[in-house]
């Protein structure tokens, strides 16, 4: 079976790094916030938004080498993103899985009150109205929805398959 990259998909505050730690903690993990964190020591510059993303991009390039499981931890509201994540992989390597976190902006919004690391409100606002969901037409095989545990318990629908699923 071929191994999975899975490119989680959402606004700021919408569950996506608890996914990451509760469902995906055995995929080896790329992530633009911790490159910023770990490499530059900074949660956001956008002097060095270019050199952040050359690292992801390669990060990302030369692990699919090892073809082992990869989490993409990224907001990737925009169909174009998304794009040049998938373009970085050799679709006949990997299995291409977007992993959507809905969630209403009210709930994000409050959400990232609560958290260490706090994403200006207005920049939330804005990614809310710039969200693109993703489609199995941008080359994904599977498109998984919803919440970990943890986000379950903060409300939300219950599609028919039983997947928690917040909406925005």
């Amino acid at each position: 079976m071929k191994p999975e990259l899975v490119i989680a998909v959402g606004i700021p505050a919408s569950g996506k790094s608890t996914l990451r730690k509760t469902r995906y903690w055995d995929y080896l993990i790329i992530s633009p916030d911790d490159i910023r964190k770990n490499v530059f020591g900074v949660e956001y510059d956008a002097e060095i938004e270019k050199d952040v993303w050359e690292i992801v991009f390669n990060l990302l390039r030369s692990n699919t080498m090892k073809k082992g499981n990869i989490f993409f931890d990224a907001t990737s509201i925009s169909k174009w993103t998304r794009k040049k994540i998938i373009k970085a992989v050799d679709r006949r390597k990997y299995n291409i899985v977007a992993h959507y976190m809905p969630i209403k902006l009210s709930s994000a919004i409050d959400r990232n009150g609560r958290r260490k690391r706090k994403v200006p409100v207005e920049v939330i606002r804005r990614m809310a109205d710039r969200l693109e969901p993703p489609s199995k037409e941008e080359g994904f095989k599977e498109i998984r929805i919803g919440p970990s545990r943890s986000n379950a318990q903060s409300g939300g629908i219950s599609p028919p398959d039983g997947t928690r699923c917040l909406i925005r």
